[in-house]
């Protein structure tokens, strides 16, 4: 199924070209090769030559050897590969026609021996003849004019086949030598030939290898030299981000005291505005406090004794000495939250494995921002018991004086009693009461088994 769009391709490319040009049959006959499922096509014109027609959209190239779309590198390769084939076939094409010439001569050497051999047979045919007609001529000269014999005519027979034999023995040895020194010939000259062929082969597999060797050497010192081309390039990224980094930590250098050198005198100039002290007035110039209430305040006031403005002196410094404890503990809660130490990366991962687990199985982790939330001490203000009143049970501004002063007396006594108690022990040094916290055993426990899931 996916050959047949690829066929039907070809057959329009075929349809188009055959206007001018048609195939060649059979394909074997190509004066040319034809790559990647190629035909071969002749032309009208001078059917002498011959192009490819190759798959349209898919390849291109005079012997579809590109591939539609290629970089130039892998086409630069290909013509590489391209031109050492061709350079290899050269050389196979040389060695067939130095051993086509070979054999021709061969051939050639061999048809002069056989033609040789027949006039040497010719030659001793006539020579045979030529003795013949001579032994013919001699028995006709030793034979006397009257027909008589001066020897027995059987002493004269046996005698002229000695002569013949010794002849014949004669020319048989020197046709022998002769034949003998031709085949000796013959066989250095076939000796001589197969060296040389044996040569030639061994010159052509040592060329061969000697390419393939090039080729392997080049194709190594491409491989080598593009290494080393993207080395250089990663190493240049390393390079140029590294030097990214360093400017952009040298920036961060030269801006944090920067920064902070104007954080730090703004925080100077608020703790310096924090700290300013009030005036006097406002703490104990009881006459100007009092010369501010409203009439009415003032007359309730007026029917109070020694005792009560001795207690509202003393609730004064109380709020004094709770609004100084408050801004040092905002200011040492500012200091420590610009000095906060980075987290351990082990540290991290173990909390990030906590959130992860507690996430997975639904549990809410409780984060207390208190800074001294792991203490043994408790660093919260004191409370006074009419403050707590006051956190539970909403005071209406509008409520009568008149209540709030049968309350001052209790009030009073109680605020000295603690007041004695702070200076005894001092309200810094208070217990905390240890609850059990289950929230934070569960988050322990999480901590625990995630520790242990990623270590083992």
């Amino acid at each position: 199924m996916i050959l047949i769009p690829i066929l039907l391709l070809l057959v329009a490319e075929v349809a188009d070209v055959q206007a001018a040009s048609g195939l060649v049959f059979p394909q074997s006959n190509c004066k040319i090769k034809c790559l990647n499922g190629g035909m071969c096509a002749f032309s009208f014109e001078n059917p002498a030559i011959h192009s490819c027609i190759c798959l349209m959209g898919v390849y291109e190239g005079d012997r579809c050897q590109y591939q539609v779309g290629d970089d130039p590198a892998k086409r630069k390769k290909i013509e590489q590969e391209a031109e050492e084939q061709r350079r290899i076939e050269e050389a196979r094409a040389r060695e067939r026609q130095a051993l086509d010439a070979q054999r021709q001569r061969e051939h050639e050497w061999r048809r002069n021996e056989e033609a040789q051999a027949v006039e040497r047979q010719r030659q001793i045919e006539s020579r045979n003849q030529q003795d013949e007609e001579l032994r013919r001529q001699e028995q006709q000269r030793v034979q006397p004019s009257n027909g008589g014999f001066d020897v027995s005519p059987a002493e004269k027979a046996r005698q002229i086949e000695m002569k013949r034999r010794e002849e014949e023995i004669r020319r048989y040895e020197a046709e022998r030598k002769r034949i003998e020194g031709e085949r000796a010939a013959e066989l250095a000259q076939r000796a001589k030939a197969e060296e040389q062929r044996r040569e030639m082969e061994r010159e052509y597999q040592r060329q061969r290898q000697q390419q393939e060797e090039e080729a392997q050497d080049e194709q190594r010192r491409q491989d080598d030299e593009m290494r080393r081309n993207d080395a250089r390039q990663k190493e240049e990224q390393q390079r140029q981000q590294q030097e990214q980094l360093q400017r952009e930590r040298e920036q961060n250098t030269r801006e944090e005291p920067a920064s902070n050198g104007i954080q730090k005198a703004d925080d100077s100039e608020l703790k310096e505005e924090d700290m300013e002290p009030d005036s006097p007035s406002e703490y104990w110039d009881y006459k100007s406090n009092e010369a501010e209430k409203p009439k009415e305040e003032e007359e309730y006031w007026k029917e109070k004794s020694d005792t009560d403005e001795s207690a509202g002196a003393g609730w004064d410094q109380t709020s004094v000495s709770e609004n100084v404890d408050e801004e040092v503990a905002s200011e040492t809660t500012t200091q420590e939250a610009e000095h906060v130490e980075p987290k351990d990366p082990m540290t991290k991962l173990i909390e990030e494995a906590a959130r992860k687990t507690a996430e997975e199985h639904d549990i809410v982790l409780t984060e207390d921002d208190d800074d001294h939330s792991d203490d043994y001490w408790d660093h919260s203000p004191p409370r006074r018991d009419d403050q707590v009143k006051d956190s539970t049970n909403i005071v209406d501004p509008e409520d009568d004086y008149h209540e709030e002063a049968s309350k001052s007396d209790d009030d009073d006594s109680k605020d000295d009693n603690k007041r004695e108690e702070e200076k005894a022990d001092g309200w810094m040094m208070e217990e905390r009461d240890k609850e059990p916290d289950s929230s934070s055993s569960l988050h322990y426990i999480c901590l625990l088994a995630t520790t242990f899931y990623i270590l083992f």
